[in-house]
């Protein structure tokens, strides 16, 4: 059995806040007591003038998560992006109250991320688990020669020039040894 809005009446003050967790007084209306009788046909109805309840709203469960984060060191301060925390169980239209502790990082390292809940009126219709850690990396960047904008091939060629001369002047050294003997 269903009942709809008509079927029960609710307290002013409870009216205001029946969305978020708690417990709210409520009264069949005549169409609520009908319907509740027509339900129960075999069943005898004698307190029948004592209609009123109580609706409770429990908390919902809720989950947060944080995946790590790696950057590689430019000399900026670094956080774990927005993106990398994952929240479910929330209600559509509402946010939950939380920071992750922590979330910045400059120099090279490692260190732990956390959550931190806040006590929004959000946060209080729902039993969270946070409990969740995240290492926000800052890497060392490989360091590479300035090339001034020509890129690394003519440092190669260099390279491959100077491998070639080392050895063809021990082949040339070696032979004159060689003749002088």
């Amino acid at each position: 059995m269903t009942l709809s809005n008509t079927d029960y009446t609710v307290d002013a003050q409870s009216a205001k806040n029946m969305v978020n967790v708690g417990s709210y007084a409520i009264k069949l209306t005549k169409s609520g007591i009908d319907k509740v009788k027509a339900a129960n046909p075999k069943m005898s109805f004698t307190d029948i003038a004592n209609t009123s309840g109580t609706y409770t709203i429990n908390k919902a469960d809720a989950v947060i998560t944080v995946d790590d984060a790696a950057f590689n060191y430019d000399a900026q301060s670094h956080s774990i992006p927005v993106g990398n925390v994952h929240v479910t169980g929330v209600v559509s239209g509402e946010a939950l109250d939380y920071t992750l502790t922590a979330n910045s990082r400059t120099d090279i390292g490692t260190q732990i991320v956390t959550i931190s809940l806040g006590e929004g009126t959000v946060n209080n219709n729902y039993s969270i688990t946070a409990t969740d850690t995240a290492e926000l990396t800052i890497n060392p960047t490989l360091l590479l020669p300035s090339t001034g904008g020509i890129g690394l091939l003519p440092f190669v060629f260099l390279g491959m020039i100077f491998i070639f001369s080392g050895f063809f002047y021990f082949i040339h050294r070696k032979r004159k040894a060689g003749e002088q003997r």
